[in-house]
C-alpha cells in the first residue's frame, strides 16, 4: 500500500465510514476516534522530522554533506543536456526549433531553451522566432 499523508488519510477514513465500508466494531464515537488518530498521525510526523534533523546533524558533524553540491546546478559540464551539445549546435545551425531539438534530445523544450539560453546562445545559433513557442 502505498503511503498516504495523513491529512489524506483522514479524509479517506472519514470517507469509507461514511459510505459504510468501514466499520469501527465497539467504537461509538467515531469523531472522538478521529481525533485520536489525527493526533498520532502528528505525533509520527514530528517523531519522523526530529529523526531526520537529528541524522542530518549526525552527518553534518562527521563531515558527510546531504544533498545537492553548492553550485553543481551552474556547473555546465554536470546538465542534463551537456552531452549532446555537439547535436544541438548541428540543429540550431539548421533552423531547428526548440520542440524539435527537445525530441531529439528528450528533454523538455523548456529545458533545451535554458540551456541553449546559459550556455550556448550567440546571434548565429537562435533558432527561428516562429518555431520557438
Amino acid at each position: 500500500m502505498r503511503t498516504q499523508s495523513p491529512n489524506t488519510l483522514l479524509t479517506t477514513i472519514r470517507t469509507q465510514l461514511a459510505s459504510g465500508e468501514l466499520v469501527l466494531d465497539g467504537v461509538t464515537d467515531t469523531e472522538s476516534f478521529l481525533k485520536g488518530v489525527e493526533y498520532t498521525l502528528e505525533l509520527q510526523r514530528e517523531i519522523n522530522s526530529q529523526n531526520s534533523k537529528e541524522a542530518i546533524r549526525k552527518a553534518k558533524d562527521a563531515g558527510i554533506y546531504i544533498g545537492r553540491p553548492r553550485g553543481a546546478k551552474s556547473i555546465h559540464e554536470h546538465t542534463k543536456l551537456y552531452p549532446y551539445e555537439d547535436i544541438i549546435r548541428e540543429m540550431l545551425a539548421q533552423g531547428a526549433t526548440y520542440g524539435e531539438i527537445a525530441a531529439r534530445v528528450s528533454a523538455d523544450r523548456h529545458t533545451v531553451k535554458s540551456h541553449i539560453d546559459k550556455f550556448l546562445k550567440t546571434e548565429s545559433e537562435m533558432p527561428p522566432k516562429n518555431g520557438s513557442k
